[in-house]
């Protein structure tokens, strides 16, 4: 941007006079562009690429960061204004219409709002002095950041309002398809909006239609063990058509070959598996396919081979996987990943290191261990650490020592060791965690955006990920009066990435003052601190404030009924049932622990027992040992035994023998449940034994306990012993806690959502 300070005239035609004056010009060297970007484009492919040009530069500690934040703030503001537009927009009409019969027509709008973007201009210091701009901040390269606003809407002619006419067609070629369409007009741009209400679609499906393409894919089991090494691996999978309009169906079985990467012979119906295989299935029917696996030339494990059911076009919520492993027989003893634990997670405490520990070798024969990682769900596998037999000895089979991963970027992982013996390979389970080293930023601007707090605003900030409730209070806020320094009480309602600050006191009694927030303490769910250590902004008080908003959190729930009237909680959780919604309570599950101190909220634990002292209660503990092996899976689960060592074959870890009825009580007492796939895209199923009552009640919660998902369920909606498929695209990448009870019995297991 070309700028400089330069000299306007500025004509006053009622007083017939001209004024001089000094004012910013700014030029474009560069090139004028429209930009016509989808709301999917901007949040899921422009901002990453902003964020990721934003971290190498604070990585750097370079202040070019704050260009990209900036950056990253207008086109989340500009995603905001088109989600507030399209709420805001009127209805001029409804169609209906089906595949084949398109609709023609335009619309002619007059622009009636206006809309904001607030940015920043990096501007030489002398030049803004000169200008009159107040300075905002500390700028980059010696220059400093000044504030901008745009306005977008509504002008006028003369004396009417602009007006804007598109045209637009309604059409779709899939036959069968029917859709009925609210058409309403954009108050900012004059543009019309189409919001679908009903009707029933294909593929890509529609919101708010009836879905003609629904799949169910199951296996009769998944996973092998012990497979002569010349033998084979058969499954059945059921390819399920659960069409909502009852109708036949045909869909795409797939192997993904890059779930292969060790080279198993994989067959699918007695041919080897290569290109999709078209299933055409009655509705409510099924139909079965046959699946083997051999070994290949190396490995002996071969775990998450995937096999994915679609419906042939690029939609992610018509499509279901299964992942099966197989185990042949080896000379070779079974190395066994303990550390990482199974949702590992490395933050800024980590200081960029990983414990690294396994056990299950054998030195007289090893070649090396390699500690390999890659991306979750992708299969593409890189060495992360290695170590030679040398290094391993007078370690007894068991090895500890760290990962550092300084220089692998943030993001989701899958871990396991290989065990090379020359002629062949042992792997380890996968264990599936994160790396977060970066904490929560501001997204888009504060409310009130535009600095002044009217009837119906909400005082409220937003990050880019979902920050720590728990460890939030309301000392974390000062509200101060900016003529009188006098400070305010306030009361914090907090979900997901929003936070809202609700006065204790009466703002209509300071109508036309300025109030300044200052917020600090804010840490993401793993306890990253956010990058500013404080936030910082203000709003005028307006007329008609002090009024109540019926819904201050937007969650649908009215104030006179919601159960945390300023944090969204549309379900209105209330996990120990006190009459305060869970993500309100500062003690969820009623066990006299607070939550941030209690290390496995939204499970009443009292004595808080944490056997491997690793900060996860034993109740929400899949290992509660730390021994690497599964609760459900471990002969001993109280006392690490990462061998399973059992000479009685009693089924008892050599080490539990003496505490054996403990232990099966134990077992009795907290089940295990299986989840599968695990990692999970956008579906999964949980897999438990059935009770005699048949009612359920099943919860998923992030690692902090919040609650993000309750189902109730009876025995009519399970197959087999118990099976219930999940629907999670609805929740961010990352760990989460499922928790089964029929009143009677408790059932656990931990899911991992990858994107």
């Amino acid at each position: 941007m070309v700028y400089a300070l330069a000299d306007v005239l500025s004509v006053d035609p009622n007083a017939c006079s001209i004024e001089l004056s000094q004012d910013m010009v700014m030029g474009n060297d560069g090139f004028a562009t429209t930009f016509m970007y989808t709301e999917d484009h901007i949040k899921n492919s422009l901002i990453p690429q902003l964020q990721q040009i934003r971290d190498l530069y604070i990585a750097q500690e370079s202040d070019s960061a704050e260009i990209y934040r900036n950056q990253i703030s207008v086109w989340q503001q500009v995603v905001d204004n088109n989600r507030r537009n399209k709420q805001k927009a009127k209805l001029l009409e409804n169609r209906s219409f089906s595949a084949g019969a398109s609709y023609l027509s335009s619309t002619t709008i007059q622009s009636q709002a206006i809309a904001t973007i607030e940015t920043s201009a990096f501007i030489d210091a002398g030049v803004v002095v000169g200008a009159g701009f107040e300075v905002a901040g500390s700028g980059v390269n010696g220059f400093v950041e000044t504030r901008l606003s745009i306005e977008l809407g509504a002008s006028i002619t003369g004396s009417s309002l602009q007006a804007v006419t598109t045209g637009f067609e309604l059409n779709d070629d899939d036959q069968g398809d029917f859709f009925s369409v609210n058409i309403k007009e954009d108050p900012v741009y004059g543009t019309p909006v189409f919001d679908v209400v009903s009707g029933r679609s294909s593929c890509p499906r529609e919101a708010f239609t009836q879905p003609r393409e629904s799949l169910q894919l199951q296996a009769d089991a998944y996973a092998q063990f012990d497979i002569p090494a010349d033998g084979r691996a058969v499954f059945r999978l059921d390819l399920g058509n659960i069409s909502q309009s009852d109708e036949p169906r045909t869909y795409l079985l797939k192997f993904l070959q890059e779930s292969n990467p060790d080279g198993a012979v994989v067959t699918i119906g007695g041919s080897q598996a290569q290109a999709p295989i078209p299933y055409t299935i009655p509705a409510g029917g099924k139909r079965s396919a046959t699946i083997t696996v051999e070994r290949g030339a190396r490995a002996f494990n071969y775990n998450n081979l995937q096999f994915v059911l679609t419906s042939g076009c690029e939609d992610d919520l018509i499509a279901d996987t299964v992942n099966l492993s197989v185990s042949f027989e080896s000379v070779y003893p079974a190395i066994n990943i303990i550390k990482p634990n199974l949702t590992w997670i490395a933050t800024q405490q980590d200081a960029d290191l990983v414990l690294s520990r396994f056990s299950g070798f054998d030195l007289a024969l090893l070649k090396k261990v390699q500690l390999q990682y890659a991306p979750a769900g992708t299969f593409a596998w890189e060495v992360g650490k290695e170590w030679l037999p040398s290094q391993l000895e007078g370690f007894a089979g068991d090895f500890t020592d760290t990962w550092e991963v300084d220089n692998i970027p943030d993001g989701t992982y899958d871990i396991r060791y290989r065990a090379d013996y020359g002629d062949g390979d042992m792997y380890s389970e996968i264990h599936s965690g994160t790396i977060d080293r970066q904490g929560p930023q501001i997204l888009g601007l504060p409310e009130p955006s535009d600095n002044e707090l009217v009837l119906g605003d909400v005082i409220s900030i937003n990050f880019n990920e979902n920050i720590s409730c728990f460890d939030l209070s309301a000392s974390d806020v000062t509200m101060i009066n900016t003529a009188t320094e006098a400070t305010y009480p306030v009361q914090l309602g907090c979900a997901g990435n929003k936070l809202i600050i609700q006065p204790l006191w009466n703002l209509s009694a300071h109508i036309g003052e300025e109030i300044k927030i200052e917020l600090r303490g804010i840490t993401d769910k793993f306890g990253n601190q956010s990058v500013d250590s404080m936030f910082t902004w203000s709003f005028r008080v307006g007329q008609g404030t002090g009024l109540e908003d019926n819904d201050p959190d937007q969650d649908g729930v009215e104030n006179l009924f919601d159960n945390c009237s300023i944090a969204a909680n549309p379900q209105q959780a209330d996990l120990d049932g006190d009459g305060i919604g869970d993500i309100c309570d500062d003690d969820m599950d009623g066990d006299g622990i607070i939550n941030i101190m209690d290390n496995c909220a939204g499970l009443a634990s009292e004595d808080q027992s944490d056997i491997d002292a690793d900060g996860i209660g034993d109740l929400c503990d899949d290992d509660m040992d730390g021994d690497g092996i599964l609760n459900s899976q471990d002969n001993c689960p109280m006392v690490s035994n990462p061998d399973q060592a059992d000479g009685d074959q009693d089924n008892e870890g050599d080490v539990c023998d003496d505490m054996a009825t403990y232990t099966r009580d134990l077992r009795n007492a907290v089940q295990k449940i299986q989840v599968f796939p695990n990692p999970a895209n956008f579906s999964t199923a949980v897999k438990h034994k059935s009770s005699i009552d048949g009612k359920y009640q099943l919860i998923i919660s992030d690692l902090r306990g919040q609650q993000m998902q309750m189902l109730q369920y009876d025995q009519s909606t399970c197959f087999q012993d118990c099976t219930l498929k999940l629907d999670v695209s609805n929740l961010v990448a990352g760990s989460y806690f499922i928790t089964i009870s029929d009143g009677m019995q408790l059932w656990h297991g931990k899911l991992n959502v990858v994107r």
